[in-house]
């Protein structure tokens, strides 16, 4: 009818948002074909996607971005390292299905040699990385999980002293934190970092100023530093501070300093966003009128500023579990928007027991991961509705 007309007429000229007000109105109706209203409803989320990654591609061209040492192409060694305890050649021979039997042996190991172990496997992921990288294409082999293991296992420890050498670990190249972290260091390796950096936020500073490291690296100890506030409330504007020192530093950052990242500012910007540090924003605008700030990621200022003046979202909990129940989880079918755990008096999760496993709705959209999400909220798919 006509009004499919102009809705479609409005897609072709690039105003899908018009095109979805009339598709409202026509929802008033319930005469309506349901199956044209269904088809436009398709073409203007394919438009959204469209726009979406044009909007990531613009923000992409424009970036400032850290450059990093690449990694040598041949290993100078691809011998592996001596340990003092063989127990920790489990670590290069499981993925998170670890026997809890080896996780706990792994644990009672006394704490000074196990931890001077863990560091040398981190230093074994940084030496070897060529040799693997080139000979292991398959990131998913067992045999590439043993630096995972080793931040996870020293956040167990709460190894604060070994910080240095995690901090070198999550210094490589893109391709190596690929090859070992994957998502996962955006992800999930908040929780060991957090166990490692609680008591060293001036040092974490330091290492999130310093030049040539990769934005990845430092975006992961900054997710770990605003869980601080999560788990932590009375510390929330201590954590507020450390984010307004870093942002204050970066917008005064030269680019030829090679500190300054616009992905990172985003970063760190979308944490401050989740934390609803609604006495930052003066300071973000000042990003955002610098171009520092992917906005196909977060959103206009006006978005920003709308979502953290409101209510704080119940969507994705944070919960701190011990290692081994950790390993279970990460084996476990994932369930979205589980309910908060029950802390003990450590700050761990008591128990553990997996959930039954609930089946999620398919997008309609062969979406990737970091694609921007069909919804058009301008975030990234895994970031919204994955």
């Amino acid at each position: 009818g006509y009004y499919n007309i102009v809705a479609h007429f409005h897609l072709e000229e690039g105003r899908p948002d018009s095109a979805m007000a009339i598709c409202k109105q026509l929802l008033a109706f319930p005469s309506y074909d349901d199956s044209q209203l269904q088809t436009l409803l398709a073409k203007i989320a394919q438009a959204n996607f469209k726009s979406m990654q044009q909007r990531i591609a613009d923000d992409e061209a424009r970036a400032i971005r850290t450059v990093v040492a690449p990694i040598p192409r041949i290993a100078p060694n691809i011998t592996a390292p001596e340990f003092h305890h063989p127990e920790i050649a489990a670590l290069y021979q499981h993925k998170f299905e670890m026997p809890r039997a080896t996780i706990a042996e792994i644990l009672a190991l006394p704490r000074t040699t196990l931890i001077a172990d863990l560091e040398t496997v981190l230093q074994d992921s940084i030496a070897r990385a060529p040799h693997f990288i080139s000979e292991f294409e398959d990131e998913e082999d067992k045999g590439s999980f043993f630096a995972l293991h080793a931040i996870y296992f020293l956040g167990e420890l709460k190894a604060a002293e070994a910080l240095p050498t995690v901090f070198d670990a999550i210094s490589l190249h893109k391709d190596g934190l690929d090859y070992w972290y994957g998502d996962l260091l955006q992800e999930d390796l908040w929780e060991p970092l957090l166990h490692l950096v609680e008591g060293q936020l001036d040092v974490v500073r330091e290492f999130m100023l310093k030049p040539g490291i990769p934005s990845e690296g430092r975006a992961a100890l900054a997710t770990a530093v605003a869980r601080l506030a999560v788990f932590q409330p009375a510390r929330r504007a201590e954590v507020r501070d450390w984010f307004r020192s870093v942002l204050e530093f970066l917008l005064d950052s030269p680019p030829e300093d090679n500190v300054l990242d616009t992905r990172l500012v985003t970063d760190l910007i979308w944490q401050i966003a989740d934390l609803h540090a609604t006495e930052l924003l003066p300071l973000i605008a000042l990003h955002y009128d610098k171009d520092y700030v992917f906005e196909s990621s977060v959103g206009t200022l006006e978005d920003l500023t709308e979502s953290m003046n409101g209510s704080p979202s119940t969507k994705g909990h944070f919960k701190l579990m011990r290692l081994e129940a950790r390993y279970r989880d990460k084996e476990a079918p994932h369930v979205p928007n589980r309910p908060p755990p029950a802390l003990g008096a450590e700050g761990w999760e008591d128990d553990f027991e997996p959930e039954p496993q609930t089946p999620a709705a398919a997008p309609a959209l062969e979406v990737g991961r970091n694609d921007p999400c069909p919804c058009d909220s301008g975030k990234k798919y895994k970031k919204c509705c994955l």
